[in-house]
């Protein structure tokens, strides 16, 4: 079973933990918990891969800002615990590295191969470069699209931004709950702030650690899901069946209207020919 390990590498072929600029619940980022922006050390015009934190392949892809859904092949140990997938979805990668890599649906990557490269597509500033990055657990919800437009919104710098959220089936977890750090070299010195430095630096789990208390409740969590998503099912049945219960009852009193109106036009109509034969004596 692999280890989800969190490894960057710069252009010179140096692998080693990039800087976070703009963590979770913070800036933009104010509504999602597991949302942090990756930066390589040298910044624009120098840039950084992401390493495939374990074996995975691309789910969904958006190609306005180059957004990547990456799903596990099989269950993967994390520093929360074992679980039967994993995912996480990339943003921002440039147009030319994007091709250079192949990043479409059903492209599979080995761990430790560059998956997706730091910059700065659909971003205010090209010299923005970054990788926003989020992850979780679970499997990928399905359809064309990495995420959705939820009905949340947010303000920052004094604009209003609808919120989108990873389209998941599962969970959006903390970067340190869900990769292990593949390098001691961790940069937090571009961090927005120094409680954000401090809250990170004492959160991570190494790769090369041992943690006995790790358990495979790969299984459990698996079936909970499974129990969840027919909890789901059954709701989505009810809601069907009862409105397809008012159709059928709006149906059934227009039927007895039309009846009513029927009978009442033919009564009319009696009425007249009697009239008529009245009339001719």
């Amino acid at each position: 079973m692999q280890k989800a390990i969190l490894l960057f590498r710069d252009f010179k072929g140096k692998d080693f933990i990039s800087g976070i600029s703009q963590p979770s619940n913070y800036g933009s980022h104010k509504l999602l918990n597991g949302a942090n922006d990756w930066n390589g050390r040298d910044g624009y015009p120098e840039r950084c891969d992401l390493l495939a934190p374990y074996d995975c392949q691309v789910m969904a892809v958006a190609y306005a800002d180059n957004t990547v859904f990456f799903q596990s092949l099989d269950k993967i140990e994390t520093p929360s615990g074992v679980y039967p997938h994993c995912w996480f979805m990339a943003t921002h990668c440039p147009d030319a590295d994007f091709e250079k890599l192949g990043l479409k649906v059903g492209k599979i990557f080995k761990q430790g191969q560059p998956c997706y490269t730091e910059g700065a597509k659909n971003c205010s500033s090209y010299k923005a470069v970054h990788i926003h990055l989020e992850q979780g657990y679970g499997v990928f919800g399905g359809g064309n699209m990495p995420y959705y437009a939820s009905s949340d919104y947010y303000t920052w710098q004094g604009v209003t931004y609808r919120q989108y959220y990873p389209n998941c089936d599962g969970a959006e977890c903390p970067a340190y709950d869900m990769f292990y750090l593949g390098s001691h070299d961790l940069d937090l010195s571009n961090a927005e702030t120094e409680q954000g430095r401090k809250y990170y630096a004492e959160k991570w789990k190494y790769a090369d650690s041992s943690d006995d208390s790790i358990q495979d409740d790969s299984t459990v969590i698996e079936l909970q899901m499974l129990l969840e998503q027919a909890r789901n099912d059954l709701k989505a049945k009810d809601e069907e069946i009862a409105r397809l219960t008012k159709r059928a009852d709006e149906a059934e009193a227009l039927s007895k209207a039309n009846v009513k109106a029927y009978q009442t036009k033919m009564l009319t109509l009696r009425n007249k020919v009697k009239e008529l034969e009245n009339e001719l004596g």
